[in-house]
């Protein structure tokens, strides 16, 4: 018996829908602001709705706290429950208007300021980054079997052990890249990557 209150396959279900929702609409929206400088679009609102009335219809007892929801009301629960979902129905909205493949769909539960259940949906990579029911992270490029996601670990002795020198990527964002590109010394292999993309590379051991 699965230890969340909803299986890991719903999840992913709930995650995929609003990630095809996003993929239909980009090309077809612009951005628009909130009262607090913050962008948006239709399809951030679209995505929103489909999200969190499927969890809400799923574990209705689990409040919803969401991006495009009202932020007092929002902050209201965080502070009253120590169980709720957390939603970013479309990260780096700039990039998705821009036709770009860095955005992503981001669900999560988090239970007393811990998050321990969750997916990232990127469709334009063809790829999400998910919890499995064993609790480990996984990675999964679309139409394939997913892979365990691990940290890259870091051989400290070989560190301490001068000259000894190993190769460190760094996942950069695309606006700085030809900074640090530059600025870079030669053991320093550069990925470049932005929004939550990079964390996942983090995640994978692709980039530290």
């Amino acid at each position: 018996m699965s230890r969340y209150p909803i299986s890991v396959t719903a999840l992913l279900q709930i995650a995929e829908q609003a990630g095809k929702r996003l993929a239909e609409m980009q090309g077809s929206v612009s951005l628009q602001y909130k009262a607090d400088g913050s962008p948006y679009t239709e399809a951030d609102v679209a995505a929103n709705i489909l999200i969190t009335n499927a969890l809400r219809a799923l574990t209705p007892d689990i409040p919803v706290v969401a991006e495009e929801d009202d932020r007092l009301e929002a902050e209201s629960l965080i502070r009253l429950r120590d169980t709720y979902w957390l939603v970013d129905p479309l990260d780096v909205t700039t990039d998705y208007v821009q036709k770009g493949r860095a955005w992503s769909a981001n669900i999560a539960l988090v239970q007393e300021g811990v998050p321990v259940m969750g997916v990232l949906e990127f469709p334009g990579r063809g790829e999400r980054f998910y919890t499995g029911e064993d609790g480990r992270a996984y990675r999964q490029q679309f139409g394939q079997l997913p892979i365990v996601a691990e940290v890259k670990k870091l051989d400290t002795q070989s560190y301490a052990q001068k000259p000894v020198r190993k190769p460190v990527v760094i996942a950069a964002h695309p606006s700085h890249y030809g900074q640090l590109k530059d600025d870079a010394p030669p053991e320093m292999k550069l990925v470049t990557s932005n929004g939550q993309h990079r964390a996942c590379l983090v995640a994978c051991g692709e980039a530290l």
